[in-house]
């Protein structure tokens, strides 16, 4: 379905501002701190959300695989809403919100939920999805 055709112009302009609000989410996401004793961070907070994306695609630890393929979702979601394929991109968007939230339930349960970068990201995400099903 082409944007141009099927949607108002005001509803066209809204899906695509959701998208630039997902995208820069994601990228002050990369700046925060996602890790800590408080969530904004603390004294001790050394991992920024750059340095954790790094980790999951280089640390060869399993745990941290389920991050990396949220983190690819997220980026193949992106691709895909801007090629005009919003029903995939909101499958994507779903499938990174899904691979970002349930191993951080699962296999860091201890560290704390609220880390203000992650706060984020998983904003990022909806915000993509929200962007997708407005376009679809």
């Amino acid at each position: 379905m082409s944007l141009g055709n099927a949607l108002p112009r005001g509803v066209a302009m809204f899906a695509v501002g959701t998208f630039v609000v997902s995208v820069s989410l994601y990228v002050a996401h990369l700046f925060l701190p996602v890790d800590g004793p408080a969530p904004f961070g603390g004294p001790n907070s050394t991992i920024n959300g750059a340095t954790a994306t790094l980790a999951c695609f280089v640390i060869p630890i399993p745990p941290l695989w389920p991050f990396a393929i949220g983190h690819l979702l997220f980026y193949g979601g992106s691709l895909l809403f801007l090629m005009g394929n919003s029903r995939s991109a909101a499958r994507c968007a779903l499938g990174a919100l899904a691979f970002s939230l349930l191993p951080r339930l699962v296999f860091f349960p201890f560290y704390g939920l609220w880390h203000i970068g992650i706060a984020i990201k998983w904003l990022a995400m909806l915000a993509l999805w929200l962007a997708s099903a407005i376009r679809e």
